[in-house]
C-alpha cells in the first residue's frame, strides 16, 4: 500500500484575489431564473446527473469590483456539481484524465451587459465510488451519545446506510484507501469521501505553471492506494 498526495480545489474568496465574493452576483436583464433549464437549477443534478443540452448558462454578470479570474465564483452554481472556468483553464482540464462532464458556453457580461469574456461551465456527470477500497472502509459514527465504528463492505452497504441514516455525522477513520486505478485519474470526485474536486500532483503543477487564478489547493496527505 502506498501513500499518494492529492489536492482539493478550493475557490479563493479574499478580496485581494477576487475583488468581490462571489464574483458573479446577478444575471442579465430578461434571464428567467424560474425556468427548468435555468442555471440556478443545477443543484437538482447534484449526484452527477446530466442536466442535458438545454441548460442555459448565458446571462452571468460580473460584479463591478470583481476580478476576472480563471475560476469564477457565482451564486448560481455549487462547486460540488461543476466549475465556472476560463477557456485556458478548460484546455488544461481537457489535457489530463478526468471524470466525465458536460461543457456549456457561459459568456461573462459587464454591468452594461456587454460580453467581456468567453467562459465555460463544466458540469460533472460522473462520480467514482468504485475507486474506493471497501475492504478498508471503516467509518466512525459521531453522535450525541457515544461514537461508534462500523465497517461497510461495499458501495451498496454504504448507500443503504446513508438512506437509513441521512443525518449521520460520519468521520472517516485514519486513512482513505483507494484501489490502484485511481492512478488513472488527474481530476475526479468519488462521491463519498469528498464532494470537492480532487486533483493529482500532475494537474496541480499544471495549474501552478500556467498561473491559474481564483483557486487554491488543499493538500490531502491521508490517501493511500492499495496496489493489490
Amino acid at each position: 500500500m502506498k501513500n499518494k498526495i492529492f489536492y482539493k480545489l478550493k475557490n479563493q474568496c479574499e478580496s485581494k484575489y477576487v475583488g468581490s465574493f462571489p464574483q458573479i452576483q446577478r444575471y442579465k436583464k430578461g434571464y428567467i431564473t424560474e425556468r427548468r433549464n435555468s442555471m440556478t437549477k443545477t443543484a437538482r443534478y447534484f449526484f452527477s446527473q446530466n442536466p442535458g443540452p438545454e441548460l442555459d448558462v448565458d446571462g452571468l454578470v460580473l460584479a463591478p469590483k470583481a476580478k476576472l479570474t480563471d475560476f469564477l465564483t457565482s451564486t448560481a452554481f455549487s462547486d460540488y456539481v461543476g466549475l465556472l472556468i476560463s477557456e485556458r483553464l478548460l484546455k488544461i482540464i481537457q489535457s489530463v484524465t478526468t471524470v466525465n462532464y458536460e461543457i456549456y458556453p457561459a459568456p461573462i457580461y459587464n454591468k452594461d451587459e456587454e460580453v467581456i469574456a468567453n467562459y465555460f461551465y463544466i458540469h460533472y456527470t460522473q462520480e467514482l465510488p468504485e475507486l474506493i477500497d471497501f475492504k478498508e472502509f471503516k467509518i466512525i459514527i459521531d453522535n450525541a451519545e457515544k461514537p461508534y465504528e462500523i465497517l461497510l463492505k461495499n458501495e451498496t452497504e454504504y448507500k443503504l446506510f446513508i438512506q437509513k441514516n441521512p443525518h449521520a455525522n460520519l468521520i472517516y477513520k485514519d486513512k482513505i484507501i483507494y484501489k490502484n486505478k485511481v492512478d488513472n485519474f488527474d481530476i475526479f470526485r468519488d462521491g463519498i469521501f469528498f464532494c470537492e474536486t480532487i486533483i493529482s500532483e500532475k494537474a496541480m503543477q499544471l495549474f501552478v505553471d500556467n498561473k491559474i487564478t481564483g483557486l487554491e489547493f488543499i493538500k490531502i496527505t491521508n490517501i493511500f492506494i492499495n496496489e493489490d
